[in-house]
Formats: C-alpha cells, structure tokens, sequence
C-alpha cells in the first residue's frame, strides 16, 4: 500500500471521527440553538389595547387585513400565517405562527413555539346558525322597541336606529376600560333607578313571620295534594301580604314601583344614548398571544410603540 493511499485512509477515518464527535455534541445539546434565521423576537400590535390584568390579550378597531399586513411584514424565512375558524364561538381570523429551526437538524424539523391568533365576530356564521338570532337585539333596542307609538315615537324612528347599531348583537370584545354589560347597567339604572347593594336591615318581627310563612309553605304542599284550589288560593293572599310587611317584601316593593316609574316615562333619549356608548366602546378584533419567554431567555413580544 503506498502512502499516498495510506493518506487518503486516514483522512477519511479523521472526517468520520470529526463527524461522530458533531453528532455527540448535539445530542449532549452543546451546539444546539435556534440558527441565525430563527425569528428571536416580534412585535405587539402598536394600535391596540390590554386588559389591565392580561396583557397579552388585547383589542383593536383596526381589520383583519391590516392586522395580517402588520405581520406579513414581520415574519422570517420559517414563520407562516394559517387562516382560523373557531365555529363554536362564532369567530374567524388568522393564526401567525412562529417556528424555530435548531442548528444541525434538517431544515424540514421546525418547531412552533410562539403563535399568535386574531379574531373578529363571524357574523355570517352566527345568522346561519344561530336559530332566531333576529330576535337577539341589545338591550336598549328591546327597550326602544317598546315605546314606539308612545310618547310621538314612530316605527320610522326605531327603524334608524335599528338600522345603525342591530350590528352590536355580535360584539364580543370591549374597550378594557369598559364593557356592553357595564353600560347597559349605567343606563338601566337612570332609568328603573339603582338596584339595592345590600340586603335590607333586617326589622322587629321579620324572624317570627319568616318561620310563619315556613310553615303556611309546608301547608300549601299538602293542599296541592288533596287539590283544594279555594284552600290554595286563599292561602296564597294571605302568606303574600304576610311576606309584603317583611322588610324583604318591603324592598321588593319598593323596586316594583321603581320598574313600574321606569316604564311610564319616556326614556328614549337614555336608551339611544346607551346605544351610543356601546358603539364607541365596541372592539371588533381581539388578539391573543401566546407566553411571551422563549426557549432561550428572552421575551419573545415586544412592544412597537406606546399602545393607544
């Protein structure tokens, strides 16, 4: 064997040995990491908002078009966007997703380790399957709705209306600093007055009737047994004016009057007002992202600019 076969052998036998010593290394994890073309880092959606308590959960009025624009301009050579249709919840949108590619694994091997998923209402979705979803108004066109002809209030006058905020029975995301509910609940009480926040004082006599009554209850079981309606009906008057002079019975009272006061005044500019409000404080697209610290000790979203 001459030597400069000899050469050739033992250069191969070296590569061979340099390869295995590669292999143990990655498999020990010591030249493993994402490779330069990994994307380390992605920015939070600067014209949007977050919940004081989830900051990664946030809304925005701009549309899934110019959010997806926003980041198709963000992604690296390994990061994708998938469309995302959650029908159960009556939403559709997009997913970015981010992939981590590992030094010396194939190029094929990506991992997905932050994503992040926009969302709006489906409201073609929820008609279609969503029996009698016409009938699903908003509060305060419920409330509109039952003074027409009042008042000089004209069908003419709740079509309008209708017709610029019926779209608020698919909101599902809200200004952080408020909310459909929270409004409504101002409104309603400017209407039909405030709703007590404490149970009434109790007041002398309340524990001697309360037990009455538990007992007059078990009375009234036993005459619906035996079918006595005249027993039944008689009872029934008088266990309701015993509960009327209990001090639970007279805040009941006090709240029928306050609904029956709220329902014969004209409260139409309170409730266009609320409708008002709640298309202000309406947010149609709701951003979720995912744990913001990545595999290798840094948080993966950052922030663009100061968030409106």
């Amino acid at each position: 064997m001459n030597l400069k076969y000899k050469a050739l052998i033992a250069s191969a036998v070296l590569l061979a040995l340099l390869a295995v010593s590669h292999i143990i290394c990655l498999a020990d994890g010591g030249n493993e990491g994402p490779d330069a073309k990994t994307t380390r880092s992605s920015l939070i959606y600067p014209n949007s908002q977050a919940k004081p308590d989830a900051p990664l959960d946030r809304v925005t009025n701009d549309g899934l078009d110019r959010v997806k624009a926003y980041y198709q301009k963000l992604l690296g050579p390994y990061d994708i966007i998938e469309p995302l249709s959650d029908q159960a919840g009556f939403r559709k949108g997009f997913a970015v997703i981010y992939r981590v590619h590992y030094q010396g694994t194939a190029v094929a091997a990506l991992l997905e380790f932050a994503r992040l998923e926009v969302t709006m209402p489906d409201s073609v979705g929820f008609k279609s399957r969503t029996m009698g979803y016409e009938h699903m108004l908003p509060q305060p066109l419920v409330q509109l709705r039952s003074l027409i002809g009042r008042f000089g209030h004209t069908r003419e006058d709740f079509d309008k209306l209708f017709n610029q905020y019926q779209w608020l029975r698919f909101i599902q995301s809200w200004d952080p600093s408020s909310d459909g509910p929270m409004i409504i609940r101002k409104y309603h009480d400017q209407v039909y007055g405030p709703m007590p926040k404490n149970a009434p004082k109790a007041k002398k006599g309340d524990a001697a009737a309360k037990a009455e009554l538990e007992q007059k209850r078990k009375k009234m079981k036993d005459l619906k047994a035996s079918g006595d309606m005249a027993a039944m009906m008689a009872l029934a008057q008088e266990m309701q004016a015993q509960a009327a002079g209990t001090s639970e019975g007279e805040a009941g009272m006090e709240i029928m009057q306050q609904q029956m006061e709220g329902l014969e005044k004209d409260s139409w500019g309170e409730w266009t007002d609320c409708l008002s409000e709640m298309a202000q404080a309406a947010r149609w697209v709701r951003l979720e992202y995912s744990q913001s610290s990545s595999g290798w000790g840094q948080n993966f979203w950052q922030t663009a600019t100061p968030a409106r």
